[in-house]
């Protein structure tokens, strides 16, 4: 219990709290050989969307279910659900001194230009959101390890958050000046660690340790080596808070992804109900009183006819 009260307190006062060895070295061998065949069957996509890792990569059930994790989570969001908004990004990277960005900032424009700050008080100081990254990549990889983060700005007002931001893009402030503002996480995060980061945490793709980078889009490579940065992300938080972020979820997606021929991650996701998912994954998050955050039958229509539209 001791080392749980640490993992909230850590959490609480930096934004992240790193969960060590929550792979194995043997099953990352595993779930990466099965990745790396997903994507060379799929040569053209730059990350495995929800339905793709729920159809072939059903391992994250085993990840979700771990005991150190439920343990972690409870400990830091009380009585917390799952977004299984599932995704597993390849090669993800940064080609310049760019990417920083906190997880809240896109979803919460969709109405009124509504920020972070906005949220926090619409539930009463109490939206609690994290995304849960799982690293399966050495630190020496070409396209980075994972991520970068600023310590503590979970914390920030919003303003501070878009100033910090100015300074880390900003051509003209010196590196020894952004080293000192952000924190590389490279060898601090191990292959196998799970990394639990807060929604208002800056923080970015690490940089591409190389300088060409093969058919570069929207900060990914498609080119499949056996060294490629490969991580696994899902979402985690209290009840109302995952409620909040489905229906702003919901909205976003009607706005951006209806009619769409481009990715649609949102009513891909949006559309899963608990049908989807092995009983026995179902059964041992019951058993554990952990819920999986999903919309009513009605909005989950909605999203399928999203999903659908061209």
């Amino acid at each position: 219990m001791i080392r749980l009260q640490k993992i909230k307190d850590e959490y609480d006062r930096k934004g992240y709290v790193i969960i060590p060895n929550l792979v194995s070295q043997e099953k990352i061998l595993i779930f990466r050989k099965k990745i790396l065949d997903f994507f060379t069957k799929h040569p053209t996509q730059r990350y495995m969307w929800p339905s793709d890792v729920i159809n072939n990569f059903s391992e994250v059930f085993e990840l979700q279910t771990n005991l150190e994790l439920l343990s972690a989570c409870k400990e830091i969001f009380n009585d917390f659900n799952y977004v299984n908004n599932f995704q597993i990004q390849k090669n993800m990277c940064n080609k310049d001194d760019i990417g920083w960005h906190y997880d809240g900032a896109g979803s919460f424009n969709i109405k009124d230009k509504r920020t972070i700050d906005h949220i926090h008080k619409e539930l009463n100081n109490h939206f609690r959101f994290a995304r849960i990254g799982i690293c399966l990549t050495e630190n020496d990889c070409p396209y980075g390890q994972m991520i970068d983060i600023v310590r503590g700005s979970h914390r920030w007002g919003n303003y501070t958050r878009a100033l910090f931001n100015k300074l880390l893009v900003n051509k003209f402030v010196p590196k020894l000046i952004k080293n000192y503002l952000s924190d590389d996480m490279t060898g601090k995060i191990n292959p196998g660690d799970c990394v639990i980061f807060d929604f208002g945490l800056l923080h970015r793709s690490q940089m591409a340790k190389i300088d060409d980078i093969p058919e570069y889009r929207n900060k990914a490579s498609y080119v499949i080596t056996n060294d490629s940065k490969l991580t696994i992300y899902f979402e985690v938080g209290n009840k109302d808070s995952c409620q909040w972020y489905l229906k702003n979820e919901l909205a976003l997606a009607n706005k951006t992804e209806r009619g769409s021929k481009e990715e649609k991650y949102r009513s891909d996701y949006l559309r899963f109900d608990k049908s989807l998912y092995p009983d026995s994954y179902v059964t041992e998050l019951k058993n554990h009183d952990v819920a999986i955050a999903e919309l009513s039958a009605n909005e989950r229509l909605i999203t399928a006819d999203i999903f659908s539209s061209h």
